[in-house]
């Protein structure tokens, strides 16, 4: 009977030294798990640093190009050819189109330049006559009288050669006008005839649009328009352009509102030098009316509240949350203004916030 009880008593410490070696090992693999960041909760940071803060009225509005050229001919005729086609980019100077030019004007020019051929070649001929003429008569009594023949003849020469030069310019400038040019750069948004069509000086052959700035009109409430000057700056954002800001500014505010919508209207330029926005684009438009520098801006989404006070969680240099209480100020619904609590450097916890306690192991994620 001692005997069995010795051996009960021996394998029962065996089992509870082994479990407690085992229990030992497994803390210690575990805390080596953690310390390995293995067990670390995933999270993504913002580091934060001052940013510009902008406030203002939004609206949604379509672009337009700024101005539109509707072009005249300066001569009625018929249309010979168009060079370009409604929606091309057209540069100023370039040919949009010609007219088929009269028949008498281009004969008379083709004699013209027959004439000032005649002329350049006579007055040539003279200058070697007359030159001639003064090396003869060089150390004689007539060199004088010789001299001063010499130089009428020569002028009159030259004189034959600007008269047939100018009646050549004059006609040339003439049959200019049957070619139609660009009077400005821009999109070619509309053309009014074809090809074999009478075009006259009192319609215009064509409109291009000046796609280098770009207008934006919208409609502000009664509430909002007296926010609003002349000279204020407006953020844009387009639809198609995604990543990209462009800049304006307030050229127009409306006296009076619109009879049917009730809103006031409100003008907006801005530069389009490297074509990128488009008439008709959808814009949604911001008025700055408040503009704050270096102020430290959180997502509203990394804010919560304890006991009616706000919070954020924050990462230390350990990689640990630290809950840190904050104050912040509304810029918009996705935005806040983070007045007291954080410091510029300070890691603010924007997404994997969920559940989170003082001290948890975290790694960061991109």
């Amino acid at each position: 009977m001692r005997l069995i009880l010795a051996a009960i008593l021996i394998a029962g410490l065996g089992i509870g030294t082994r479990y407690l070696l085992t229990g030992k090992a497994e803390d210690n693999a575990s805390s080596a798990n953690l310390k390995s960041g293995e067990n670390a909760i995933a999270v993504q940071v913002k580091k934060m640093s001052p940013e510009t803060i902008t406030q203002g009225i939004s609206v949604s509005a379509v672009t337009e190009f700024f101005e539109e050229v509707e072009i005249y001919p300066e001569i009625n005729g018929k249309v010979a050819d168009f060079y370009h086609s409604e929606g091309d980019y057209i540069k100023k100077g370039q040919i949009l189109a010609k007219l088929e030019p009269d028949n008498s004007l281009l004969v008379n020019f083709e004699n013209a330049k027959i004439n000032l051929k005649i002329a350049k070649e006579s007055a040539e001929n003279t200058k070697k006559l007359q030159k001639q003429l003064k090396r003869d008569a060089k150390g004689t009594s007539a060199y004088k009288a010789v001299k001063k023949k010499a130089e009428l003849s020569i002028d009159a020469a030259e004189g034959q050669v600007d008269a047939a030069q100018g009646q050549v310019d004059y006609i040339q400038s003439q049959l200019d006008k049957y070619s139609i040019k660009a009077p400005s750069d821009g999109f070619i948004s509309k053309i009014n005839l074809d090809n074999g069509d009478t075009a006259s000086v009192k319609a215009p052959i064509a409109t291009i649009a000046n796609s280098n700035k770009v207008k934006i009109e919208a409609g502000v409430t009664e509430f909002d328009i007296s926010k609003i000057t002349s000279g204020q700056e407006v953020e844009v954002n387009l639809a198609s352009c995604p990543d990209d800001k462009f800049i304006g500014e307030v050229y127009y505010v409306g006296s009076s509102a619109d009879p049917a919508s009730k809103k006031f209207p409100v003008k907006i330029r801005l530069e389009n030098k490297d074509r990128k926005i488009k008439a008709g684009m959808v814009a949604n438009v911001k008025i700055v009316t408040d503009k704050q520098e270096n102020a430290l801006v959180a997502p509203r989404s990394a804010v919560f509240k304890e006991g009616g006070i706000e919070k954020v969680y924050t990462v230390n240099k350990d990689l640990q949350i630290e809950i840190k209480p904050v104050r912040t100020e509304s810029i918009d619904n996705n935005t806040l203004k983070v007045t007291e609590g954080l410091s510029e450097g300070d890691r603010l916890v924007i997404n994997g916030n969920y559940k989170l306690s003082e001290g948890d192991k975290v790694k960061i994620r991109k």
